[in-house]
């Protein structure tokens, strides 16, 4: 019998009984996890799994740091949440048979790809294990003709980065998808892998190979975990996902950028039972949705649609004209979008890196233009040339690793918030600090006063902290200097 709202709130009374529940509002959270999760997969599974010294490692507490606490009872409300609000998806019955037998990290997390399409009111049904080639995937999405089928993969933990790693978990699930539909594959990847240099490459090679080899597949999307360290919200799990669409697929999947964007921009958070709303609503635990990649086809640039804004029109001493812009906006070589997470109030503006390259010999650079989007519209906001002869750079690395080797070198120490002395921030969680005026959130530490440019791309957040996507400072005569020397 699906678990009601009533029979959770009941839990939740049942433990005000008990007072260090009733006074942390976390430990309440947390222990009505714990009954959900005894009541749908039983008390012996609890024991087993939970409760004992030899239970699964995903989910028990052996942790000593505080973030890893953090985690594990992020971990267990999580996974409690995905059973009592998938349970009445048809289906589910046999993937709560799966998730007693199956390796359970893996298993939470082909749950976690279905919570995607719960989100974005995409409807679906789990498809029962059949072992028949072609007809053994997870998921059946109700919509379009024909319909998608969807293979949902998890790569462990401690799962070592490589691209023949990539490449037989996408074989895997394509043995698995029909030849007569289109197929998505959902994969998560870990939290490290991300952190790794090389992981874009990687993905992108392991990605040519499979497309190359077969159009079954039409879409994969990654999706993963980050997780930053925050003094005033203790943690903040971010989570991000990256699709990619297969342009030699046999059923192209327009479907899926319709689905990535309801998802990423208007969740139906509503429909989704949160226990931490239900029990404590006044923690902020919830995630925060990002996307990293592209989500959609790269569009057809024109003029019509560049545009360029007042920052930007000092670049000339630099030697970057707008027609060069232009090119690099309608042409590009490499694109990235740096999307920061959804939150009340978001503003819908999107920022993304492109990336030419130019040139030739000592003379080869990658110009990179920092553009604000908006539906179609582009508006260039800040550009570099990036000279690979005098930085450490070649055109395998992403626009966001040239920005950041690009800083390494020209950029001025910096503080914000509880970061110190650094030179380039990227992708982090740091405490409110005021309103969000650039000069009152970045401290440049240099004493010798050089003229710089600092630049700042950040949110606010509902848990008091700021989101930043990437803060540096450049000194700009050293850097001007430089390319003055290849005008």
């Amino acid at each position: 019998m699906p678990l009601t709202r009533a029979e959770i709130l009941a839990f939740a009374e049942r433990f005000d009984n008990e007072a260090p529940v009733r006074k942390d509002p976390l430990l309440r959270l947390y222990a009505v996890a714990l009954e959900v999760l005894i009541n749908i997969m039983g008390r012996r599974w609890a024991r087993d799994h939970l409760f004992s010294a030899g239970g699964h490692a995903f989910l028990r507490n052996s942790a000593d740091a505080e973030i890893d606490r953090l985690k594990h009872h992020d971990r267990i409300v999580s996974f409690a949440d995905l059973l009592i609000n998938l349970q009445d998806v048809p289906g589910f019955a046999q993937r709560i048979a799966r998730l007693r037998t199956s390796d359970l990290e893996s298993a939470i997390g082909e749950l976690e790809g279905a919570k995607f399409l719960f989100l974005s009111d995409t409807p679906f049904g789990f498809v029962g294990e059949s072992g028949a080639i072609g007809r053994d995937y997870d998921v059946d999405i109700e919509i379009g003709d024909p319909r998608p089928a969807c293979e949902m993969k998890c790569k462990l933990e401690d799962t070592q980065l490589s691209e023949s790693t990539i490449r037989g978990t996408l074989e895997g699930a394509r043995r698995q998808l029909p030849d007569d539909r289109p197929g998505i594959v959902f994969v998560k990847i870990p939290e490290a892998w991300t952190r790794d240099p090389a992981v874009s490459a990687i993905m992108e090679r392991a990605l040519r190979r499979v497309f190359g080899s077969t159009g079954r597949i039409s879409a994969v999307v990654f999706h993963w975990e980050e997780w930053h360290s925050s003094p005033s919200a203790g943690g903040i799990r971010l989570v991000r996902f990256r699709p990619e669409l297969n342009q030699r697929a046999r059923w192209p999947l327009a479907e899926l950028v319709q689905i990535l964007q309801r998802y990423r921009e208007r969740p139906n958070t509503a429909r989704w039972m949160s226990l931490q709303q239900l029990v404590a609503p006044s923690l902020a635990v919830e995630p925060l949705i990002a996307g990293a990649g592209p989500i959609e086809e790269r569009p057809l640039v024109t003029t019509e649609d560049i545009s360029i804004g007042d920052p930007i029109r000092h670049l000339s001493e630099y030697g970057i004209q707008r027609s060069h812009i232009e090119r690099a906006l309608r042409a590009p070589d490499l694109v990235e979008h740096l999307t920061v997470p959804n939150s009340p109030g978001a503003d819908e503006k999107q920022f993304s890196l492109y990336a030419q390259h130019q040139g030739i010999g000592d003379d080869r650079f990658t110009l990179l233009v920092e553009v604000m989007r908006k539906s179609r519209k582009l508006v260039a906001v800040e550009a570099w040339r990036v000279y690979h002869s005098d930085l450490k750079v070649s055109e395998s690395n992403s626009p966001y690793e040239m920005l950041e080797i690009l800083a390494d070198k020209y950029g001025i120490p910096f503080s914000l918030g509880n970061r110190r002395s650094i030179k380039f921030l990227r992708a982090d969680v740091v405490p409110e600090a005021g309103a969000l005026d650039l000069n009152q959130l970045i401290r440049i530490e240099s004493a010798d006063n050089e003229p710089f440019r600092a630049h700042l791309l950040v949110q606010r957040l509902p848990q008091r902290v700021i989101f930043v996507q990437m803060a540096f400072a450049l000194d700009t005569s050293r850097y001007g200097a430089d390319i003055s020397k290849h005008r």
